[in-house]
């Protein structure tokens, strides 16, 4: 059996061994000691080590060009109001071709995208921040606080401030 070592700080130790910790052992670190890592954070470290240790296993796809332009856009211009035809006209291409491909790729179309990267933006700094729900909505690229916690109730099957409360009782 290979052993990689890896250099993930603060994440490994110095064997470039991986630390991850129970709940419990998270709710009870000392801050000092150790980085506070939720267990989801851990699974997005544990498939990002894999795919750097592991790329003999990635798989070859045949994405348009387009794609990766438009979802770097969609990325810089999260926190603000983007339209469809906009987009379109960015990639050069029209809104039913751009949705198409979006579709047929990702799996639902790009104005669909967007309100999930700006709700796993807002799941972050609600999980990490003190940020008021109307700051979070603001800083997330939603029109107001009410579409916001609609879009987040709709997606995520709960309002973002009970999702708050029920990451502090995680803590």
């Amino acid at each position: 059996m290979a052993h990689i070592r890896l250099n993930l700080p603060p994440f490994c130790d110095a064997n470039g061994n991986v630390r991850f910790r129970s709940r419990a052992q998270h709710k009870h670190a000392s801050s000092a000691k150790e980085p506070a890592i939720h267990p989801l954070e851990s699974l997005e470290l544990a498939l990002l080590v894999l795919h750097q240790a592991l790329p003999q296993f990635a798989v070859e796809t045949s994405v348009d060009s387009r794609l990766p332009s438009c979802i770097e856009y969609l990325q810089t211009h999260m926190p603000e109001k983007v339209t469809l035809a906009e987009l379109a006209r960015f990639a050069g291409i029209s809104p039913r071709t751009l949705s198409h491909l979006f579709v047929t790729e990702l799996g639902f179309p790009p104005m669909r995208y967007l309100i999930e990267l700006r709700l796993n933006r807002a799941i972050k700094l609600l999980r990490h921040t003190d940020h008021s729900i109307e700051q979070i909505a603001d800083e997330c690229g939603f029109p107001n606080c009410y579409y916001f916690t609609r879009m987040f109730s709709k997606y995520r099957r709960t309002i973002p401030a009970a999702f708050r409360a029920g990451n502090k009782a995680d803590r």
